[in-house]
């Protein structure tokens, strides 16, 4: 997963950076307090997606066996 941190000295201000640099379908995975004011984790959503099909692709077939 392709994460960014982005601060800020307010969310509104953060969430603004995220929104230019990220587009609207970011996702903003954590946020805390920061001496500047507050940071925020984010991450495009669309790399989100990416990441979980590719995660998915590589992980071993975990199919339920039949019990007779």
């Amino acid at each position: 997963m392709s994460a960014q941190v982005f601060i800020a000295a307010n969310a509104r201000e953060a969430l603004a950076q995220i929104r230019r640099e990220l587009g609207d379908d970011a996702v903003v995975l954590s946020t805390r307090p920061h001496p500047q004011g507050v940071e925020l984790l984010a991450s495009g959503y669309g790399k989100l997606a990416a990441t979980a099909v590719n995660e998915a692709n590589e992980a071993p077939d975990t199919a339920a066996v039949p019990v007779s």
